[in-house]
């Protein structure tokens, strides 16, 4: 490269360089972040949230909407946020960490996840949040646990003690969900659902059964052993058994190709919330296989407008 190039090359990084510190300068000036809060402690463990706030909080309360990150309950954490930018536009965003199968077995994720609704309704005034209109949002596992905590509003058997605050409802008013595990009971009745080798032999298919097992083994990570001997927990963890009247609305996305999660998993809940009369709308993403990361801007566009109609 000769030395004009090296200058163009130069100036050109220099100017991207601004135009990336102007950009974050702006949305800086249009929110604000509180890392590290603590919702709870459970024995030596702080269990905590960062809050994405509007700079400008003088207006009516704010309407709040949770965020869960995926990993499959095994790994993840709440610094990567895709819907923080609600906050610009006058929500408050709520991004939860909760424990990882690896820290403690179903049900204390969805324990935990109670525990930080409950803690944002009882610290609503001090944050000027509106309390009666709170939504959960999540992706994969996340969104597992967002699908969860709006079909088991306020059920005493999975509301646990954790973080206290126990006069304040857990129940959420909306709920997106993004490629989310729902219905877990078929690898209880069905061995190829939970087996790499009777997967194979059943389908001669190495790439299904090579999803097949990891899906088993995430699943007997976050319930402590085979899925056959923890039922129970199984069938508590699958949203689709949960499914009641007084569901709130859920707006669902997966993609067509998801070899993981597959696409009747999505299929099945909007299924029996429908059944249920609650509304609902799942978005088959047609090119997509597991997993988002960044919101595409379409999908981004529906969820606002999804947690606006529901949350204002």
């Amino acid at each position: 490269m000769n030395g004009c190039n090296r200058w163009r090359a130069t100036g050109l990084a220099l100017a991207m360089l601004a135009l990336t510190l102007v950009a974050r300068a702006q949305e800086l000036a249009e929110k604000q972040l509180i890392r590290g809060l603590v919702y709870a402690r459970v024995d030596e463990l702080e269990l905590k949230l960062d809050l994405h706030l509007p700079v400008k909080r003088d207006g009516p309360p704010l309407p709040v909407v949770l965020w869960f990150h995926a990993g499959g309950m095994m790994e993840g954490g709440r610094g990567f946020c895709p819907i923080a930018n609600l906050a610009k536009e006058g929500f408050a965003v709520a991004s939860v960490s909760y424990r990882l199968s690896g820290q403690a077995k179903f049900p204390a994720q969805i324990e935990d996840s109670k525990a930080a609704v409950r803690w944002l309704r009882a610290h609503a005034e001090e944050y000027h949040f509106d309390a009666a209109h709170i939504g959960a949002c999540g992706e994969s596992a996340g969104g597992m646990l967002a699908s969860l905590l709006g079909v088991t509003g306020d059920m005493p058997h999975l509301e646990g003690s954790v973080g206290g605050n126990l006069e304040f409802s857990s129940r959420v008013q909306a709920v997106v969900g993004l490629c989310v595990p729902t219905d877990l009971t078929e690898m209880l009745t069905k061995r190829s659902e939970r087996s790499f080798w009777a997967k194979l032999f059943t389908t001669g298919n190495f790439k299904e059964a090579k999803f097949t097992f990891a899906r088993a083994y995430v699943m007997k990570k976050l319930f402590g052993g085979p899925l056959p001997e923890h039922a129970d927990l199984v069938r508590m963890a699958s949203a689709v058994t949960h499914v009641s009247t007084d569901d709130p609305p859920f707006l669902l996305f997966h993609g067509r190709k998801d070899p993981l999660v597959p696409l009747v998993q999505g299929q099945g809940l909007q299924r029996a919330l429908s059944q249920a009369g609650v509304e609902s709308r799942l978005i088959v993403v047609e090119t997509s296989v597991h997993g988002f990361g960044r919101f595409p801007p379409e999908m981004m566009a529906e969820t606002r407008a999804f947690f606006n109609r529901h949350l204002r």
